[in-house]
């Protein structure tokens, strides 16, 4: 039933690929396209087919545009040239980390609207699951805050 290997598994936002968004994709349509062809235009079925292909359409060109997208780099200036806006370091980051967000929210949306499926043929239940952290750096971040939390609540009890 599941046509990843359990080392395909995305653990964080930054491990998804394109490709896993294209997967699911190409698991999903060919069954929206199976309902739009069978139910006359204007039909529930029909609607509910088109807005699902619709938000799968979205979620992976998002995931392809936002992964597939070069980091931004800061350039240098040429005094005989129009000046660039120049990035910080800080607004690069800031941007780095909007986009790692978007890469998350959008593979769970995506995850999230193809989970109906679970069980049937072609469904990768490996690959196609939510990811707690956007990457690793969070993920120490969220550790080492509910350690400290947990150092502070047992300081109060008497």
């Amino acid at each position: 039933m599941t046509g990843g290997r359990l080392e395909s598994a995305p653990r964080y936002a930054t491990d998804i690929t394109a490709d896993d968004a294209w997967a699911v994709y190409e698991f999903v349509m060919p069954r929206l396209d199976a309902l739009l062809s069978t139910h006359d235009a204007g039909s529930e079925q029909h609607r509910i087919a088109e807005a699902l292909a619709e938000a799968l359409a979205t979620l992976v060109l998002r995931l392809d545009t936002e992964i597939l997208r070069p980091t931004r780099k800061p350039h240098p200036i040429r005094p005989a040239t129009l000046s660039p806006p120049v990035w910080t370091e800080e607004q690069l980051r800031a941007a780095e980390e909007r986009r790692r967000d978007v890469i998350h929210q959008s593979w769970d949306d995506l995850c999230a609207l193809v989970r109906p499926w679970q069980g049937s043929e072609g469904y990768d239940e490996v690959r196609w699951r939510m990811v707690d952290f956007r990457d690793a750096a969070r993920e120490t971040y969220y550790d080492r805050t509910c350690a400290e939390l947990a150092i502070a609540l047992r300081a109060e009890r008497p």
